[in-house]
């Protein structure tokens, strides 16, 4: 790491604690004689050390959120202050794709629009249903409830992915607007002739010619005119949420309580769950308001704070 960003870290950590025996103590630190003796001790750990303190792993992770959803807010502001007028968004991987540091309601908070990628065969050939309305409740829950902009949408197959169905292409594109993408556009128009996404298939292979790839774009673009009228009436029941608490999100994936419990089986299973009982639900990132939903599923939470109960109480309660 760069020194900029260790003593940008050293300088989160100290607001944040204040004292050096305040991070020892709520990180642990005397685990395998690990306390430090000043904040000019604690490096920005590198995550492909197990041992390192979990706690000071996801510390690190917040650090990023926070640097990264600043760097961000600077970008839009200078695009505002330069006369833009157009909305402004950004594409990201979703919650569960494994890259550290991010906080996507957070990165979100001063955008105008989510934007997501969606690439279905990385995880699985033939995906559940409720694996892409999961990704797709998350994009709705970064902007809380709002319609979404899916930026990078599957067309052709990535590498070493399976291959092409063009049936399923459709199916995903339908799947994501009926949950919530206002906007979809494909990656990518044509496939690259060089560079390291030489055969991440794109609309037209790497002759440019019209393809079966390109018919099935050109066919959903004919639908989505003809049941636009529709698309516009279309409202979600909000009856059913499940929360996906952000920190306790970064907890499970740095730190895994067992090979066979990742975090999001737990969530896909209860978001399926409730779909097959037709009972749609939504994503959201913090405790709602009482009342709001008939229904909160809370599970996995690892990471809770007073408010966070004070607020469940007044859920249940309501």
């Amino acid at each position: 790491y760069c020194a900029s960003c260790v003593s940008g870290f050293r300088t989160w950590m100290q607001a944040k604690y204040v004292t050096i025996a305040q991070v020892n103590e709520r990180l642990g630190m005397i685990f395998g004689s690990g306390e430090f003796r000043t904040f000019a001790d604690i490096p920005l750990p590198r995550l492909a050390q197990g041992l390192h303190s979990p706690g000071l792993k996801l510390d690190s992770q917040r650090f990023y959120q926070r640097i990264n959803a600043d760097f961000l807010r600077t970008e839009a502001q200078a695009l505002r202050a330069a006369g833009a007028t157009q909305p402004i968004s950004h594409n990201v991987c979703h919650m569960f794709s494994g890259w550290q540091g991010q906080d996507d309601p957070l990165l979100f908070a001063d955008l105008d629009v989510a934007g997501m990628d969606c690439y279905p065969v990385q995880f699985a050939p033939h995906p559940r249903p409720e694996v892409m309305g999961l990704l797709h409740a998350c994009a709705r829950s970064y902007k809380n409830g709002k319609r979404f902009w899916l930026l990078e949408q599957q067309v052709g197959s990535p590498m070493d992915t399976a291959a092409d169905d063009q049936r399923q292409v459709r199916l995903w594109a339908w799947q994501a607007v009926a949950h919530g993408a206002e906007a979809l556009t494909w990656f990518r128009w044509d496939t690259a002739r060089f560079g390291g996404e030489q055969y991440w298939r794109g609309i037209l292979d790497h002759v440019p010619r019209k393809n079966e790839r390109y018919a099935t774009v050109a066919n959903f673009g004919a639908e989505l005119q003809r049941h636009a009228p529709l698309l516009d009436r279309l409202q979600r029941p909000r009856r059913a949420a499940v929360l996906l608490d952000v920190a306790s999100t970064d907890s499970w994936l740095l730190n895994p309580p067992g090979p066979n419990l990742p975090y999001r089986s737990v969530i896909t299973t209860w978001f399926g769950a409730l779909a097959r009982a037709g009972c749609p639900a939504d994503v959201v990132t913090a405790i709602p308001a009482p009342g709001s939903y008939d229904v909160l599923v809370v599970v996995g939470l690892r990471l809770v704070d007073a408010a966070m109960i004070t607020a469940l109480r007044a859920f249940v309660a309501a």
